[in-house]
This record gives C-alpha cells, sequence and structure tokens, in this order.
C-alpha cells in the first residue's frame, strides 16, 4: 500500500462519514475530524460541503490533499492538527449505518 503524505504527517486510510473525515496516520494515530463545524465557516464558497451528496465525494490528490473540486479542498494536516484522536474502532452500528437510516461511512484507501 502506497503511503499518501500529507505535510509533516502521511496518511494511510481516509474514511468520510458526514459531517467528519477520519484519517489514519503513519504514526498509527486515527483523528476524526468535523469538516462542517469546524472548516466550512472559513470562507462562503466551502458552503456546499453542508450538503451530503457533495461532502461525500471527497478523494485524496497528489498524495496531500482532500479535494472536492477545483475550490474546495484541505491539506491532511488539518486533520491531524485538530481532529479528536480515535483510540477505538468503531462499533459495527456506526459501520453499517445508523439508526436514522443514514448511509454506512465511504472509505478512501491509497492506491
Amino acid at each position: 500500500m502506497e503511503i499518501m503524505k500529507c505535510g509533516h504527517h502521511t496518511m494511510r486510510d481516509m474514511r468520510i462519514d458526514y459531517p467528519y473525515i477520519e484519517g489514519t496516520f503513519g504514526d498509527g494515530k486515527r483523528k476524526r475530524y468535523n469538516v462542517i463545524d469546524n472548516y466550512v465557516p472559513r470562507r462562503k464558497e466551502y458552503a456546499d460541503l453542508k450538503e451530503r451528496n457533495f461532502f461525500e465525494k471527497a478523494y485524496i490528490e497528489h498524495s496531500i490533499v482532500v479535494k472536492w473540486n477545483d475550490d474546495i479542498d484541505m491539506l491532511c494536516d488539518v486533520i491531524y492538527e485538530n481532529g479528536e484522536e480515535e483510540t477505538i474502532l468503531h462499533s459495527s452500528t456506526k459501520e453499517l449505518g445508523d439508526t436514522r437510516g443514514n448511509q454506512p461511512p465511504k472509505h478512501r484507501k491509497s492506491t
């Protein structure tokens, strides 16, 4: 598996769980970051991220950026430096979707 280089940190895996993006980093830490509450308020063009279908189109570009389109992106370091560290794996309930009928989280891995 290729490791995605993200500035000062490397990201091995990305998981989308609206409104969060979670990353597993080279040092073994797993960080969870609420993009809608913490990142969207920075600029008005980020408001499109509030739409779940658009949000879930996130992908890694050039191994350093979470990107949605040409105007909206975020360095992986934002997740590492500002995200909450997770120490346990997600429960199977969350992996399968929650009781409100939400879709299961989407995973993105390096290729």
